[in-house]
């Protein structure tokens, strides 16, 4: 009975630490301002608006006056878990905003060769929601994640080629998750073992006997900050090298157990909804990227980038509950997910002189092997392709951009989490995003 319940529980630890917006590369949120995503996604060579803040803040010496930034991007990814011996089934669709805003200065030029800036974007996070009824629901029925990055930004031209800049920025995350627990399957095990004639097989997995498992509002705050350089070597080239902290959050929420109340009564009172609190930890990578822009026509601009992700910090999680018994045991929950390497490539064609239009693939690894990957993150190595446009008129730039993201197939025979999920996967993502700056 005891694994029955550790099933449910190990799960929602997973869930809590892992929950991300996008079915790609780990749950970071890449989509940061739609020239970019119109690019590849890339642009740490380029970084030539505000979105230089997660780019690479040394680019915001390329943004002169008093500029104010906004992006939208809107993300719906998509995703079918194929549990082996059971129908499959779907993620609800959603439209998930991923918003940013910036402002900069150089007070009119009193700083000289030094851009201030003030921004607020989202790194990582995650939304997804399956059918409470599916064959799914003893890993995830719903699952949210959310981080809001606020902080300063300061880059200094220090010669007219080289550029330095770095952020600091105050962190806040909010997760809820929510899943189903076999407590049919509990009781079979309990009945079996105490009198076999008297346990029923149909009690496991069984809707009417499931448990409600939900987490809300876990939340922690904590502090991150990058750096960048940005080199002009000749007037067609110029080079990025960006640095972005991880980050750690000591989450703590409150837990809701919700056990029917037949339940209840067949086990003669063992089962017993409750309400607790429960705390864990979640570690968030570090990266460091290099791109280049490279411009071999007044109209053409061609842009390059390489990340590595510091995915591997994240090898287990610690998950203790304020209120410790049989249905809730503090437990070790090995994830072993391993560093990861992206790849951008991206184009820009002036067709007149406000008017860009723009092209870009992306590569990504997933860090999560086989062994731990599951339905709530369905996530695995991926390609994309992205469009976009940019127009100018007089102090205003607008940028919009599509991409589209191929997701490869997962199968699933074998896996270090309890229960197993085990079964085939596909997912699939595609972005909208749109921005807006003005030049004052």
């Amino acid at each position: 009975m005891k694994k029955v319940w550790m099933n449910g529980v190990f799960t929602c630890i997973f869930v809590m630490a892992m929950a991300t917006v996008s079915f790609g590369a780990g749950f970071q949120i890449p989509e940061q301002g739609a020239a970019s995503i119109a690019m590849g996604m890339g642009g740490i060579g380029k970084a030539d608006d505000l979105s230089a803040i997660y780019q690479n803040p040394a680019g915001l010496t390329l943004s002169r006056g008093t500029q104010v930034y906004g992006n939208l991007a809107g993300i719906a990814p998509t995703a079918t878990y194929t549990r082996t011996g059971y129908d499959s089934i779907d993620t609800e669709d959603s439209l998930i905003p991923v918003p940013s805003f910036v402002i900069s200065s150089d007070f009119g030029g009193r700083l000289e060769d030094i851009v201030l800036a003030f921004g607020v974007n989202a790194q990582f996070g995650l939304r997804s929601e399956y059918d409470d009824l599916g064959p799914q629901r003893y890993i995830s029925t719903n699952i949210s994640l959310v981080t809001v990055y606020v902080g300063p930004y300061a880059a200094w031209q220090i010669t007219p080629t080289f550029s330095i800049g770095a952020g600091i920025q105050y962190v806040h995350a909010s997760s809820e998750i929510g899943q189903k627990a076999n407590y049919g399957g509990a009781l079979y095990q309990m009945a079996a073992a105490q009198n076999p004639a008297a346990a029923d097989p149909s009690w496991n997995e069984n809707p009417a006997l499931d448990g409600d498992i939900d987490i809300t509002d876990a939340t922690d705050d904590s502090v991150a900050g990058n750096l960048g350089l940005m080199w002009k070597p000749s007037d067609v080239l110029q080079l990025g090298l960006t640095w972005r902290s991880g980050v750690e959050f000591d989450l703590e929420g409150d837990v809701d157990l919700d056990i029917p109340a037949m339940l209840t009564q067949m086990s003669g009172g063992v089962f017993q909804s409750l309400t607790t609190k429960a705390k864990t930890t979640l570690s968030l990578p570090q990266t460091i990227g290099a791109g280049l822009s490279y411009r071999p026509t007044e109209q053409l601009t061609l842009t390059t980038d390489i990340n590595w992700n510091n995915w591997s910090v994240y090898e287990d999680i610690d998950f203790e509950f304020e209120d410790n018994t049989m249905y809730l045991p503090d437990s070790p929950n090995p994830r072993d997910w391993e560093d990861t390497w992206t790849f951008r490539l991206g184009g820009e064609y002036m067709i007149r002189e406000n008017i860009a239009l723009r092209a870009g693939y992306l590569f990504d690894q997933s860090p999560i092997p086989d062994k731990s990957v599951g339905p709530e993150l369905p996530t695995s190595d991926r390609h994309g392709i992205t469009i976009g446009v940019g127009y100018e008129w007089e102090n205003v730039t607008l940028d919009l951009a599509y991409a589209h993201l191929f997701i490869d197939d997962r199968t699933v025979t074998d896996s270090i989490r309890d229960p197993e999920p085990v079964g085939d996967y596909e997912a699939a993502a595609n972005i909208i995003a749109a921005s807006v700056g003005f030049v004052f």
